[in-house]
């Protein structure tokens, strides 16, 4: 099924905290069991924090960052692939506004226009006053009307 993004891929978070690089993205990482894969991949996502901690830096493929900056990106593209499949799947779009709020508040901050190309495009206007995810998913680039 089609989402707003075509570049998701949970796993490679875990990859790069463990400073390992990012897997083909042709590799088949869910199969038939997608519930099963993205749990595994969470907690292999939480290991990685857990052993690295948030001292230091992270090598990217953009850069070298910050573990706090790359703990803030990691939010943040869980909270708009999560307005992406609930897009997607016509779920609701009203998540934890919490996590919208921090994640907005990180990009703004972190999303330089540089770092944007296939996975995030230009900012689409949203109004202030509208639901937080839709400004959220607007600041990635997502058309969230």
């Amino acid at each position: 099924m089609q989402t707003p993004c075509t570049e998701f891929d949970v796993q490679m978070f875990g990859a790069g905290v463990r400073g390992g690089e990012r897997g083909s993205p042709d590799a088949d990482l869910i199969g038939t069991a997608w519930s099963a894969a993205y749990d595994t991949a969470r907690k292999s996502l939480l290991d990685a924090w857990r052993q690295k901690g948030v001292e230091g830096t992270i090598k990217t493929r953009i850069g070298e960052f910050p573990a706090t900056w790359a703990v803030g990106q990691h939010m943040a593209n869980v909270a708009v692939h999560a307005w992406d499949l609930a897009t997607a799947t016509h779920q609701s779009t009203k998540l934890d506004p919490e996590v919208a709020r921090v994640s907005l508040d990180w990009a703004r901050g972190a999303l330089k226009p540089e770092f944007r190309g296939n996975t995030f495009g230009p900012e689409v206007e949203v109004p202030e006053n509208a639901p937080i995810y839709e400004r959220l998913a607007g600041f990635f680039g997502r058309n969230p009307f």
